[in-house]
C-alpha cells in the first residue's frame, strides 16, 4: 500500500510540475490534494474489507505485548480467567440439570401432569383435602389406563423437636 501510494504521489506532483509548479511546491500542493497519507491508508484499508477483523488483531497484538512485559499480572489475570469460566459452566450446569431439564427418573417430562381428586358440591366440582390418604392414592393409581405411573406427595408442616425447643418446619411425604 505504501508503494502504491508513493505512485500515486509521484504521478500528482508530476502531472503538478507540468503545469509550471516547482519541484518542492508540486510535491507540498500533491500532499495537499491527497489529504494526508495516514488518512488515506486508513480510508483504503476501510474501503477493502474488514477493519474490525484488522483492528481486533491489532488489539490483541497490543495486549499480547502487554502482558508478557508483566508475567505476574499475566499469571494472576489467566487464573482469574479460568476460575471464572470454570465457575459459570459449573453454575450453568447446575442451573440447567435443576431448572431446565426434566427429572431424571421421569422418562418424558413433558407428560408429566398433576392430578387432583374431585367431588361435587351443589353441582360444583370442589378439589378433595390435599391429604387423602394411601388408598385413595392407590385407586387412582390402580384405576386409571391413561397413567403410566403415578406417585403422590403431601406437604405439610410438622413439629420437630421436644418441649420449648420444638419449632414447626416444613416436610414433605411422598410415595
Amino acid at each position: 500500500m505504501d508503494e502504491e501510494l508513493r505512485n500515486h504521489l509521484e504521478m500528482e506532483r508530476a502531472e503538478l510540475a507540468r503545469g509550471g509548479l516547482s519541484a518542492e511546491e508540486a510535491r507540498r500542493q500533491a500532499l495537499v490534494s491527497f489529504g494526508g497519507v495516514s488518512r488515506t491508508k486508513e480510508e483504503a484499508r476501510e474501503a477493502r474489507g474488514f477493519p474490525w477483523l484488522e483492528d481486533l488483531a491489532q488489539d490483541v497484538r497490543y495486549a499480547v505485548r502487554g502482558l508478557a512485559r508483566t508475567p505476574p499480572f499475566t499469571v494472576a489475570v489467566v487464573v482469574t480467567l479460568a476460575l471464572a469460566i470454570g465457575a459459570n459452566a459449573t453454575m450453568f450446569g447446575i442451573v440447567d440439570r435443576l431448572l431446565l431439564r426434566g427429572p431424571e427418573q421421569v422418562r418424558d417430562p413433558d407428560a408429566l401432569r398433576r392430578a387432583y381428586a374431585v367431588h361435587e358440591v351443589a353441582g360444583q366440582p370442589r378439589r378433595l383435602d390435599p391429604i387423602l390418604g394411601y388408598a385413595v392414592y392407590a385407586g387412582m393409581r390402580d384405576g386409571s389406563r391413561g397413567l403410566f405411573g403415578a406417585a403422590a406427595y403431601n406437604y405439610r408442616r410438622i413439629r420437630c423437636g421436644t418441649g420449648a425447643d420444638a419449632r414447626l418446619v416444613d416436610a414433605a411425604h411422598a410415595t
